[in-house]
């Protein structure tokens, strides 16, 4: 017995595995650049679900860096109050001098740095 609508489907082939070419060169962890014989440029990248591969255009370079968010700092005695804009709001927080991270502490200095230069 036939049942109407219930046709019978080849199995569907899964796509190819597409793979880093051999002579490709490395432009980062998980990037690679290839040229065929055709003269096209390719462009492979390491994503979570196997290798994506996309042409690469003329004039396209990589996405230039975020620009970089100034963090107010406030010196309050033996203790520094951060300000930051971020997606949701301002970001606020304080830490003692002596446990600030390298990133702080490096932040502070400079922040230090152009007042002094400033004031000059």
């Amino acid at each position: 017995m036939v049942v109407a609508g219930a046709e019978k489907k080849a199995p569907v082939a899964a796509p190819a595995k597409s793979e880093v070419p051999a002579g490709a060169t490395q432009v980062d962890g998980n990037t690679y650049r290839f040229t065929d014989p055709k003269g096209k440029n390719w462009v492979y990248r390491k994503t979570p679900f196997g290798w994506a591969k996309a042409e690469e255009k003329p004039g396209e370079t990589a996405a230039s860096p975020a620009p970089k968010v100034e963090t107010k700092m406030v010196e309050d005695g033996d203790t520094i109050r951060f300000e930051k804009p971020g997606p949701f709001g301002v970001y606020k927080w304080q830490r003692k001098k002596s446990e600030l991270t390298a990133d702080e502490r490096a932040a502070w200095e400079q922040a230090r740095e152009k007042a002094a230069a400033k004031d000059k």
